[in-house]
C-alpha cells in the first residue's frame, strides 16, 4: 500500500511518502509556527516530486485526528479529504498522541507523548509496552505528574513529542515543590523530613521532534481498517476551542444610564 501522510497537529508540521513497490520512502519536516495553510499543499507536491510519485500513484492519504492545533487539525482534516474527494480515495486518520508514541515504541519502560496545549498544559498521554495506559488529556503538570508516579516502573520514563522539552522543567518545578520538607513551627527546632515518594526520572526523547507523519504512515500501512475515516467524520479536540468558549458563555449584560447607582456611573455623567 502507498501512504500519503500529513501531521499538523503542533508547530512541527511534517509529510510523509511510504511507497511499497518500489520501496520509498520521503519524509519532510518543517517548524511551520502559523503558516500550515500556506506551507502544506507545497511540501506535499515536493514530498510527491521527490519520490517521483504521482498522487494517483497513492492508495491511500491519512492525517493526524488530534489531540493538537485547532487551526492545524483542520488544516490537515480539511486538505485530506479534499485529496480523497479529488482522486477517490479512502482516507485514515490516527490519533496524534497515539503516532507519537508509535515513533518511541521501542523503548522499554513508560511513554508519556506531549503536545503543548498552551495556557500551562498539556495534550498528552501514557503508553507503555505498545499499549495505551490513559485516554488522551488535557492536563497540568501536576495531574501528568500524578499518572507518572502511578504508572512508572524502575525505569526512566520516556518523554516524546513536540512538547516534551516543555513538559520535563515542568514536571521537575512540581515534583521539587511537591517534595520539599515541610517548615516546622517556630517552637520546634526538629526539620520534618521530605513528603511523599521518589520522584521518577524523566527523560526527554532525543527524537521527540522528529516526524510524526511517518509514524502515522506506518501506522495506517500496517492496519488500515483501524484508522479508516470516514466523511462524516472531523478531529477530535479534546479541549473546547476558545472560539467555543466564547459563544457558550454568558455576557455580562450592560446596564443603562438611567438605571447605573452613582457608584455606576462614570464621573462625567454625576
Amino acid at each position: 500500500m502507498n501512504v500519503l501522510a500529513i501531521d499538523c497537529a503542533s508547530e512541527l508540521m511534517s509529510v510523509c511518502l511510504l511507497h511499497n513497490d518500489p520501496p520509498i520512502r520521503v519524509v519532510l519536516r518543517m517548524d511551520a509556527g502559523l503558516t500550515h495553510g500556506a506551507r502544506l499543499i507545497p511540501a506535499i507536491e515536493s514530498v510527491l516530486s521527490s519520490a517521483a510519485v504521482d498522487l494517483s500513484e497513492v492508495n491511500l492519504v491519512a492525517c493526524t485526528r488530534g489531540p493538537g492545533s485547532f487551526t492545524g487539525l483542520r488544516i490537515a482534516m480539511a486538505t485530506t479529504k479534499g485529496l480523497t474527494a479529488a482522486t477517490d480515495l479512502p482516507m485514515a486518520a490516527v490519533p496524534s498522541l497515539e503516532a507519537i508514541a508509535h515513533s518511541a515504541r521501542c523503548w522499554p519502560g513508560l511513554i508519556v507523548a506531549a503536545i503543548d496545549a498552551r495556557k500551562k498544559r498539556f495534550y498528552a498521554a501514557l503508553f507503555a509496552a505498545g499499549a495505551r495506559l490513559t485516554p488522551d488529556m488535557d492536563a497540568a503538570p501536576a495531574t501528568l505528574a500524578l499518572f507518572i508516579e502511578r504508572h512508572c516502573g524502575e525505569l526512566p520514563v520516556l518523554l516524546t513529542g513536540p512538547a516534551a522539552n516543555m513538559l520535563l522543567p515542568a514536571l521537575q518545578l512540581h515534583w521539587s515543590a511537591a517534595h520539599q520538607p515541610a517548615q516546622p513551627p517556630v517552637s520546634q527546632s526538629a526539620v520534618s523530613p521530605a513528603k511523599g515518594t521518589t520522584i521518577p526520572t524523566c527523560i526527554v526523547d532525543a527524537h521527540a521532534r522528529g516526524s510524526v507523519a511517518e509514524a502515522v504512515a506506518e501506522l495506517v500501512s500496517a492496519d488500515p481498517a483501524r484508522y479508516r475515516l470516514s466523511d462524516d467524520e472531523g478531529p477530535v479536540y479534546v479541549r473546547d476551542s476558545d472560539a467555543e468558549i466564547g459563544v457558550t458563555a454568558p455576557r455580562p449584560r450592560s446596564v443603562p444610564e438611567w438605571a447605573r447607582t452613582d457608584a455606576q456611573r462614570s464621573p462625567d455623567v454625576l
